[in-house]
């Protein structure tokens, strides 16, 4: 979604189902502020952060390899992100 958390949260959870992710595909997964660049995965660009399928690294406003993180994830799996707005931490 591009909606606004909505203020006055303690936390934000959203979660996906990856019902097709063919072979070679990456998917990022997080957050972003917008607006936010479409030609650029979350994570990589300024105010986003990310969990991305293939490498399992996150990224926090940064285009290099990201942090070791956990594991990649694939087609069928389902991936949650949790946000503690109070703090800003993102939990994948």
């Amino acid at each position: 979604t591009n909606l606004p958390i909505p203020p006055g949260l303690a936390d934000a959870y959203y979660e996906v189902t990856l019902v097709s992710l063919p072979s070679g595909t990456v998917f990022g997964f997080g957050l972003a502020t917008k607006p936010y660049p479409a030609f650029r995965f979350p994570g990589w660009n300024q105010h986003s952060m990310a969990y991305h399928s293939d490498t399992g690294n996150k990224f926090l406003s940064e285009d290099g390899e990201g942090q070791k993180y956990g594991p990649s994830f694939k087609q069928g799996d389902v991936v949650g992100c949790l946000y503690d707005t109070l703090c800003g931490q993102c939990i994948f």
